[in-house]
């Protein structure tokens, strides 16, 4: 059986918010959405970087995913002679790098 004037007192709310409060929540959805608009214009607008002469960059898988590996000078060199050893998708890549970057 429903109580009396039940539906009245679950419906009313117990106080109104404040115009502070309103303000509050003003600024904070504000800052967020710059937030947000500064996070985006960031991330869409971040150019790939060119590797540089006598440089490579290479990506390879990882324990978290993929991984770049970026090596320039003596690294490169060391990294193009390990790979000229091995077989794989990882030492073709790096080959094909070594090569650009103009090591044998």
């Amino acid at each position: 059986m429903p109580l009396e004037r039940h539906w009245e007192r679950v419906q009313t709310p117990v106080r109104s918010t404040t115009r502070r409060e309103r303000r509050v929540l003003l600024v904070v959805g504000v800052v967020l959405l710059f937030a947000v608009a500064i996070a985006l214009f960031a991330a869409f607008s971040a150019e790939s970087s060119d590797t540089g002469p006598g440089c490579i960059d290479v990506t390879v898988p990882s324990t978290m995913g993929g991984a770049a590996v970026h090596a320039c000078g003596r690294g490169a060199a060391r990294w193009c002679h390990s790979a000229e050893s091995r077989q794989g998708t990882i030492a073709r890549d790096a080959r094909a790098q070594c090569r650009r970057a103009g090591y044998p």
